[in-house]
């Protein structure tokens, strides 16, 4: 039996149940809209519960189904297809690529001399495993991401 998660007093899991119960096993390329989600829970669709809901629910079906609902601003949720899921995860990953190389820089940065032993080792802890995984990253490994996931500018239509 999986823990009810409590939030404002309030658990969570009955609400995620009548999604459950109305939206069935979601299938690849289904749209849901917000206000059809709204009129389920019977929260506003801009409010801090409704997202809460949502958001549980929408680990539930990707635990359940593999996939990963994705949000439609304003609008609602779609199943991507498998590609566009996976371009998703991609752009996911050149994301978070980006922001571990510029947090292991910061780290970098700092002249050991001024930290204590123990902040030195974490320090050094930090270097090692962001050099690794940063290497790990070499062009010809972003070339096959920029495959998978175009950048922003790659996509956009050309002036001209």
């Amino acid at each position: 039996m999986k823990p009810e998660f409590i939030t404002n007093g309030r658990p969570v899991a009955p609400q995620v149940r009548q999604l459950h119960e109305r939206f069935g096993v979601v299938k690849r390329g289904d749209k849901i809209l917000n206000e059809d989600i709204a009129k389920v829970i019977g929260e506003p669709w801009n409010s801090t519960r409704y997202k809460t809901v949502v958001g549980s629910w929408r680990k539930e079906v990707f635990d359940n189904t593999g996939i990963w609902l994705v949000a439609m601003p304003r609008v609602g949720y779609e199943a991507p297809t498998d590609s566009l899921q996976v371009g998703n995860a991609a752009r996911g990953h050149r994301s978070s690529i980006r922001k571990f190389v510029r947090e292991t820089r910061k780290a970098e940065v700092v002249v050991p001399d001024k930290l204590t032993e123990v902040e030195r080792r974490g320090r050094d802890f930090l270097l090692t495993t962001g050099r690794l995984i940063v290497e790990s990253v070499r062009p010809s490994n972003r070339s096959a991401m920029a495959l998978l996931a175009p950048s922003k500018t790659d996509t956009m239509p050309q002036r001209g």
